[in-house]
């Protein structure tokens, strides 16, 4: 007997006869219809083409038996009733109201290679349901049951759950891919009609970027923020925490990251030098949250050796006490890192080693040493002076460089390093 797709549902029983549920339609007792259309339809976006409506109605019935969210299996039938494709985005119409809801739990699952973005559609007026993502909700499934890993479909990676998550707040289709961590689609509620749900505002996992040299491109400024962020341990998870990067044609910009968490982080870089410029970070006008927050700086990160808690600590005592970054601290009382970092002075991509006279071959042993630490540009050695200038290709690079090789001996000759312009 098949399981024929009606326009309402009154709990499965009490309407369902041996033609269907009650032949395709719910009613309540007075003959009422108790349900309309969309409490049994799905908006799904960004569907891959071609893409034929069987195998998407396969899938998704597949995914529902998999992942338990077909209801009333005493009930004939699959979940899945009908599909209807159009182009990139597709309805899926449920054989019943509870299971329409429970597959708001498919949102996210991979498709022919495409992250399927699954929600109501734009006239649904019905109460608001709680719904996961396909990836967390089939993640603890297999913990129920670990003989699913090895047969589910549609799951994703962590990486790509967060990069489908971040593209889904900005209205665009995640397709998973080698280059970039994936592409990002046009808009896939302005065409089909779905409700898009974000629990934090837009603006919230956006920061407005001042001071920007002009005619940057926006690919350079986004690569740069990421590994900038990555080396610096401000990134929540593994993959580029950068979504996208809007240069306007002054000198701002906006970046838009994957999560407000990293959104939050990323404050604190304020100052970074960029190609002659030192960047300058804020939150954009739709922002929603604390407004007198503390924030670190570039300078006091790199003074901390990347520690964001010490570094805010410095950057508020200097702030408030309305004195240079280098003289406020009792350094008896600081860790060793700190002090270095304080000591040598303006952070630079150049570092000046001293005390190397009766060295070796200078320049090799400090190639050898420096290169350890990141990627040397060029090494300038005055073998009279016993003095070695040495250029890195970022400033994370040449810290990392000077944290590292402080106290070290070379040759027996304990050398000693500071930044230089």
């Amino acid at each position: 007997m098949s399981r024929r797709f009606n326009d309402g549902y009154d709990g499965g029983r009490s309407s369902y006869n041996s033609y269907g549920r009650n032949g395709g339609r719910a009613y309540n007792n007075d003959g009422r219809r108790s349900l309309d259309r969309t409490s049994l339809q799905l908006f799904v976006g960004n569907v891959p083409v071609p893409c034929l409506h069987g195998e998407l109605r396969e899938f998704l019935n597949t995914a529902m038996r998999q992942g338990g969210l077909k209801i009333a299996a005493q009930l004939p039938g699959e979940a899945v009733s009908n599909v209807r494709v159009n182009n990139r985005f597709a309805f899926a119409e449920f054989a019943t109201a509870d299971e329409c809801s429970l597959g708001l739990n498919l949102n996210g699952i991979k498709f022919k290679g495409h992250c399927l973005n699954i929600t109501r559609p734009k006239k649904y007026r019905g109460p608001a349901t709680q719904a996961v993502s396909w990836h967390d909700w089939v993640n603890k499934k297999m913990q129920e049951n670990p003989s699913l890993k090895n047969n589910v479909v549609g799951l994703t990676s962590a990486e790509e759950h967060q990069q489908f998550l971040a593209a889904e707040r900005m209205n665009k289709g995640y397709t998973p891919g080698s280059q970039s961590g994936g592409r990002y689609d046009s808009n896939w509620t302005s065409s089909g009609g779905g409700i898009r749900q974000s629990q934090h505002p837009p603006d919230n996992y956006r920061l407005y970027v001042g001071n920007c040299p002009m005619g940057i491109q926006s690919g350079t400024l986004s690569s740069f923020f990421s590994e900038a962020m990555m080396n610096a341990n401000l990134t929540t998870s593994q993959g580029n925490p950068i979504v996208q990067c809007n240069v306007t044609n002054k000198n701002f910009a906006f970046i838009t990251f994957r999560s407000v968490e990293e959104a939050t982080n990323a404050m604190n870089m304020t100052g970074i030098p960029f190609m002659g410029k030192e960047l300058s970070l804020g939150r954009p006008r739709g922002y929603v949250g604390p407004q007198n927050e503390s924030f670190a700086t570039w300078k006091t990160l790199l003074q901390t050796n990347f520690d964001v808690e010490k570094a805010k600590l410095f950057a508020n005592s200097i702030k408030s006490l309305k004195m240079q970054h280098h003289t406020f601290v009792d350094m008896t009382q600081v860790p060793d890192g700190v002090k270095i970092g304080v000591l040598a002075g303006e952070p630079s991509k150049a570092i000046e080693i001293s005390n190397l006279k009766g060295v070796q071959d200078i320049k090799a042993g400090v190639e050898d040493e420096c290169s350890r630490f990141g990627n040397v540009s060029s090494i300038d050695v005055n073998g009279t002076t016993g003095i070695a200038r040495v250029e890195f290709a970022s400033l994370f690079d040449a810290s990392s460089a000077l944290l590292g090789m402080h106290g070290r001996t070379l040759d027996g000759n304990q050398i000693t390093i500071k930044y230089v312009r």
